[in-house]
């Protein structure tokens, strides 16, 4: 069975921008479901209320996510306007939607923002979306792959050659992004599918762990899991644990995913999904969202 965990620290801020969220769905009928969803949004440092986008922003997305693929009543449904892959970006262009209203709802939260990145594994495939500089891993075959690409004028000028990893740890726009949740005008999340086996393991992080942190240091507290020497829980925890001692001074967050196709789903009750939850009570949620959300951090 899939494995999920996740380990937070405040690090050496005053307050938690991190959010993150793990979901596993799991239904057998009316219809099958079979979902795992990670997502991690680290509000925009400089900006005002970083943690109210970043809690936002999860809260919406896997709520729409959930939403959506608990009511769709057949795959027909999930095929409109993109398949899951649709379904993804819209959960984030309404994620963005709602922070843009609430940031320009009140001076004291005008300018906040957040990076999102949102993983959904379903049928053998993984689906990344994100926008900003939390990433997401694939690590399998012994090899860590980085499946997310930095939204910054710092990865653009690597990309370029003009500066190697080690310049732009130091660089003065190391901490800017231009893709983020809260962005007025011209929101466009990035989208990537790949296909996901059996044993292969899955990260999403913030920008704490990866400013000093390498993507070698990361695969190789991947291997020390894989070899047996640590519980699947603790990997999030040892790698936060090692951010901190490699002198981060920025919120660390880690979600971590295991997977394992799910075994012949058992059948319960056709309204109950594995989160707790009533489809038409989702339903209900997705439809009153911004109210809900309003309501919630005023």
């Amino acid at each position: 069975m899939t494995q999920m965990a996740s380990h937070t620290d405040i690090g050496h801020r005053a307050n938690l921008e991190d959010t993150a969220r793990a979901i596993q769905l799991r239904q057998a009928v009316p219809r099958k479901i079979d979902a795992d969803i990670l997502i991690l949004a680290d509000g925009a440092g400089g900006h005002q209320c970083g943690e109210v986008a970043s809690t936002l922003g999860v809260d919406v997305v896997s709520s729409v996510l959930v939403a959506q693929l608990v009511t769709a009543p057949d795959e027909a449904v999930l095929r409109i306007g993109g398949g899951l892959t649709g379904v993804i970006e819209a959960a984030m262009d309404y994620a963005n939607e709602v922070v843009v209203e609430k940031a320009a709802g009140a001076n004291e939260l005008s300018g906040m923002a957040s990076t999102v990145v949102c993983i959904v594994i379903r049928d053998g495939v993984l689906y990344v979306a994100w926008a900003g500089d939390s990433r997401g891993y694939l690590y399998g075959d012994g090899r860590l792959r980085r499946i997310t690409h930095d939204h910054s004028p710092v990865q653009r000028l690597i990309d370029l050659g003009l500066v190697n990893l080690a310049e732009a740890q130091s660089h003065p726009l190391s901490h800017v992004i231009d893709r983020y949740l809260g962005k007025p005008q011209g929101f466009v999340p990035e989208i990537g599918t790949y296909r996901i086996l059996p044993g292969n393991v899955v990260l999403a992080c913030s920008d704490g762990l990866t400013d000093v942190l390498s993507d070698d240091e990361i695969a190789a507290h991947i291997r020390f899991y894989q070899i047996g020497r640590c519980a699947f829980e603790e990997l999030p925890v040892r790698l936060v644990e090692a951010a901190l001692a490699a002198g981060t001074t920025d919120n660390v967050t880690v979600l971590c995913c295991e997977y394992e196709p799910a075994a012949l789903l058992l059948a319960h009750p056709t309204e109950v999904t594995l989160t707790g939850a009533y489809p038409v009570a989702l339903s209900e949620t997705f439809r009153t969202m911004k109210e809900i959300d309003h309501a919630a951090t005023t």
